[in-house]
C-alpha cells in the first residue's frame, strides 16, 4: 500500500534556513530533552495544556493564521553522567 505525504506549506521552503524563518516569524520552535520522572512529565503535560487552552481562546486579529504544536514523549536519548559539583 502506498503512502501518499501532504503537500508542504505554501511557506515551505528547504532552502530558507530555520533563522530566516525565525526573523520573518514563520517559525518559533524548540525540541528540548529532559531525563524526568514520569509523573513530573504528567505535570508539565498540565501547564502545557493550560498555554494550548490560551492560544485557542486568543482573539482573533492580524492577518496570519498560526499553528501551536505541543508534545511530550519518551526518546532513545543516552542517559548523560551527573553534573561534577
Amino acid at each position: 500500500m502506498a503512502v501518499e505525504s501532504a503537500p508542504m506549506p505554501a511557506w515551505w521552503d528547504p532552502r530558507r534556513s530555520r533563522r530566516t524563518m525565525r526573523e520573518a516569524h514563520q517559525l518559533w520552535a524548540f525540541i528540548p530533552h529532559a531525563r524526568i520522572a514520569p509523573e513530573r512529565a504528567a505535570e508539565f503535560w498540565k501547564r502545557a495544556m493550560e498555554l494550548v487552552h490560551e492560544f485557542d481562546e486568543l482573539p482573533r486579529s492580524g492577518d496570519t493564521v498560526y499553528g501551536f504544536a505541543v508534545g511530550i514523549y519518551p526518546t532513545d536519548q543516552p542517559i548523560l553522567p551527573p553534573e561534577d559539583g
